[in-house]
């Protein structure tokens, strides 16, 4: 129930944040597995990308970008984004992803959720996409993507009871254990299978 409540009251200020649209299309290169190209171009991620378009500007860091499927679905919309991750196969993939398509303002570091290597407020927005799951310390992983965003914070999880269908998940968290972790969240929607958390700055 608290959940629910929590969720609409969050919503209502947000309605415009849209959950539908065209995925951009991509080829995929040898170095990102047809396992995980099925998965990031089903119908429940290409609803996902969509809504990230809808909420992402400016200047993006992409905290924990994997293998960059979703990062450059952003790069169609960003003025720039950062993709950040701490596995060197990974970024690599990344810079396969976005050199077969053409994407250009997409640049690789390495670095983890812990210690963002960049100065306060050195993004517009800053996303945690399907990381917070994974992670011991969630809080301070958020702290640090707080600091460094001038505008605003998006967070996508698995949604509740979905946490736990895939190796490597760790938390099971509920609407209000992910709001509960920002000083500002403003938009907190369940759309299965996935929740979606956006929390402003200014």
């Amino acid at each position: 129930m608290l959940q629910g409540r929590i969720a609409e009251g969050l919503r209502r200020r947000y309605r415009r944040y849209r959950f539908g649209g065209p995925s951009r299309v991509l080829k995929r290169p040898v170095s990102v597995s047809e396992k995980v190209w099925r998965i990031e171009t089903n119908e429940n991620h290409a609803m996902r990308h969509a809504w990230l378009k809808s909420v992402v500007h400016g200047t993006v860091l992409d905290v924990g970008a994997g293998h960059g499927y979703v990062t450059c679905q952003m790069a169609s919309v960003a003025e720039h984004v950062t993709a950040l991750d701490a596995t060197d196969k990974y970024r690599q993939a990344a810079r396969d992803l976005a050199q077969m398509n053409g994407i250009t303002n997409i640049s690789f570091v390495d670095g983890n959720a812990y210690e963002l290597p960049f100065s306060d407020e050195s993004f517009d927005t800053v996303a945690l996409l399907e990381i917070l799951e994974h992670l011991d310390d969630p809080a301070k992983a958020v702290g640090e993507a707080w600091r460094v965003a001038r505008r605003r914070v998006v967070v996508t999880v698995p949604a509740h009871d979905r946490m736990t269908e895939l190796p490597g998940h760790i938390n099971n968290f509920r609407t209000e254990d992910v709001v509960s972790l920002f000083p500002r969240a403003t938009f907190a929607r369940v759309r299965d299978p996935f929740l979606f958390v956006v929390a402003e700055k200014s």
